[in-house]
């Protein structure tokens, strides 16, 4: 009997273990992302500019044509679903992100599958969940890498699964799926595409090794239909609205020419050990000593292929995401994908304990429920949020006199700091509606764009975010701010992240 026969048939779905997995990410998320009801609001600015432009497709909008943003269109469609079940907060995201996190962990569970039978199911796929939400690069949740990471996951199974077995080809099925993953990893943010070079190479050569050349071409050809069909309804959308230069050039031509950074070799490789590594020394080491343990042994990964090909995914997740040189921290996130190997590798050397813990089950259980929760909310990233009413968000007062006064407002040179959600306010009458991070050196329209309705006394509010070594009068650029403004208030402060904010208002 094949290993795969043994391994990759015992995870099998039931209720109980679906239901486990859905409260062990609802608990995640409700603790872990401020999507959830026990925040007002997302601090995040990316994560407001997700769902600003998802709900202004229901507004009418165009993406990119409309309004800007250089991330993908699948990106702002996921966050325009989330806006039908909830347009006035981020409750929609929040189910979105349960659901999604718990497909997560169901790969997770099938992973440990393949290499831990039946033992485990519970413990794996809670640990492993746990170790990704508290890591430093989750960032406060629903960011791009973590709905990316349910495609890694699923196919991330697939490849092991296949190598395990003594199958000749992968499937037609699997390829077609695995491009229609491809594809959607594409939409989202392409750079994420690193891992499925990768994968594919990895599928290609054993699957030349064990059948032919001539099938290794089908099974590509099938792949590339899966990718194709998958993209056909963006390039409709993009053909229909009439917005394909506007698609094509703020998704790819921004990424590629205006949003990259030269950063040297040793630079890449000191913030690899000075941030990756201590501003996430949970998830981190645990991805690295789940590369080496699975490399070191005989009985997880049975020859030297299998090994070169979990690092391969690995190494080539991780330089495609930074090869531009632009970092921000949740970039790392899309690694934690690696952390179920980690986990079975600690499992793996802590086996005798935890086998000795678990004589008296019923005790070590409840024992570990409560230290579970107490880390989950200890350790998330959103702890310095929890039981702030809506009145301690700068963002949230600042809202509040918008809305009381049905007022417009211009995010005014930053990013979108959730002002737009919780005011109501609609949105200022250009297609940039907040600065993204690119410099004016490259792409003064934006910048432009934005002065041009202050000149014109276009918004009824300016708002401005300062601090961190940048003072309010470096908005001095713009000195119709001062002149056709009025600034009513810059004592507005948000501790935790340690900015500021000055609100203007029109002179009529």
């Amino acid at each position: 009997m094949s290993q795969k026969t043994v391994f990759s048939r015992n995870v099998v779905p039931d209720k109980k273990y679906i239901l486990f997995l859905f409260a062990v990410s609802a608990l995640l998320m409700t603790f872990g992302s401020m999507t959830s009801f026990l925040f007002p609001m997302h601090v995040g600015v990316d994560q407001n500019c997700f769902f600003t432009i998802g709900k202004s497709v229901l507004d009418g909008k165009v993406l990119y044509k409309d309004i800007y943003d250089q991330k993908g269109p699948l990106l702002f469609f996921i966050h325009t679903f989330a806006a039908l079940i909830s347009s006035k907060n981020m409750y929609g995201v929040y189910l979105l992100q349960i659901i999604n996190f718990t497909v997560i962990l169901y790969y997770v569970g099938k992973i440990r599958g393949l290499y831990l039978g039946d033992k485990y199911r519970y413990l794996v796929p809670a640990a492993t969940g746990l170790i990704i939400v508290t890591t430093f690069c989750y960032s406060r949740g629903d960011n791009a890498e973590e709905f990316i990471m349910t495609f890694y996951m699923i196919a991330i199974y697939h490849v092991m699964s296949y190598l395990k077995s003594d199958e000749e080809v992968m499937s037609t099925k699997l390829m077609f799926i695995n491009g229609i993953l491809a594809a959607s990893i594409l939409w989202i943010k392409y750079t994420m595409l690193g891992f499925y070079i990768a994968w594919c190479i990895i599928v290609g050569i054993t699957m030349i090794s064990r059948k032919d050349f001539l099938h290794a071409v089908k099974a590509a050809l099938i792949f590339l239909v899966g990718m194709i069909v998958a993209t056909l309804p963006y390039i409709a959308y993009a053909v229909v609205t009439n917005s394909m230069d506007d698609f094509l050039w703020a998704y790819f031509y921004t990424n590629i020419s205006l949003y990259s950074t030269h950063v040297s070799f040793m630079r890449r490789v000191e913030i690899f050990f000075t941030q990756d590594i201590l501003w996430n020394p949970v998830m981190m080491p645990t991805v690295l000593l789940g590369v080496i343990y699975f490399c070191r042994s005989k009985q997880l990964l049975e020859n030297k292929w299998h090994k070169i090909s979990l690092i391969a995914m690995v190494v080539f997740t991780y330089v495609f995401v930074f090869i531009g040189g632009t970092r921000y921290k949740y970039y790392l996130l899309i690694v934690a994908s690696f952390t179920v190997f980690g986990v079975i590798a600690w499992i793996k050397l802590l086996e005798k304990q935890i086998e000795k813990l678990m004589q008296n089950r019923t005790r070590t259980i409840a024992i570990a429920v409560v230290i579970y929760i107490v880390s989950i909310i200890g350790f998330s990233n959103c702890a310095p949020y929890y039981f702030k009413k809506a009145d301690y968000y700068p963002q949230a007062r600042i809202a509040k006199i918008i809305k009381e006064e049905h007022a417009t407002v211009l995010n005014y040179n930053f990013l979108d700091c959730g002002v737009y959600l919780m005011s109501e306010s609609p949105l200022p009458p250009t297609k940039f509606f907040c600065r993204q991070n690119i410099p004016r050196t490259v792409f003064p329209e934006m910048f432009d764009a934005q002065e041009d309705l202050i000149r014109a006394k276009a918004v009824d509010y300016v708002l401005v975010r300062f601090g961190r070594n940048r003072p309010l009068s470096d908005f001095a650029e713009c000195p119709d701010l001062f002149t056709n403004y009025t600034l009513i208030d810059d004592s507005y402060w948000e501790p935790v992240d340690d900015y500021r904010f000055a609100l203007f208002k029109v002179n009529k």
